[in-house]
């Protein structure tokens, strides 16, 4: 993992293998959740808050929203945003959640991720001849 590292932390790539073991190593991590797994996960989340009796085309419709939002996600990401929000450590979680603020907490889950993605396409387009912006 050391050669990782840097572009997992936002880093130019030093080399092609670098950048290859970094694609290699993000791919999976990348890999967007099952629909049902989102859903499920949802239902759980959202146990924890109060609900009065709604008709089930509505709890379709809004299940339908919770995926559409969080459907680019990888399940570790949401995971970690739903956690993230039940935590002591978020003023708002007395709230119940919506779909987006899941969605932002899965953005910063992610975002070490979208970094080294931007990194490896960066490294794709110029190569050992980066612009001065990009090196480190």
């Amino acid at each position: 993992m050391t050669i990782l590292q840097p572009v997992l932390r936002g880093r130019y790539p030093s080399s092609k293998t670098e950048a290859d073991e970094a694609r290699r190593a993000i791919q999976p991590l990348s890999q967007p959740a099952d629909p049902l797994w989102i859903g499920q996960r949802v239902v759980t989340l959202l146990y924890h808050y109060f609900a009065a009796d709604i008709a089930p085309a509505a709890i379709e419709a809004m299940a339908e929203d919770w995926i559409t939002e969080l459907r680019e996600y990888p399940a570790w990401a949401i995971e970690a945003a739903c956690k993230a929000w039940l935590s002591k450590d978020n003023p708002k979680r007395g709230k119940k959640p919506m779909p987006g603020d899941i969605s932002e907490g899965a953005d910063k889950s992610a975002a070490l991720i979208t970094s080294a993605r931007q990194m490896i396409k960066f490294y794709e387009k110029y190569g050992d001849q980066p612009p001065a912006y990009l090196k480190s």
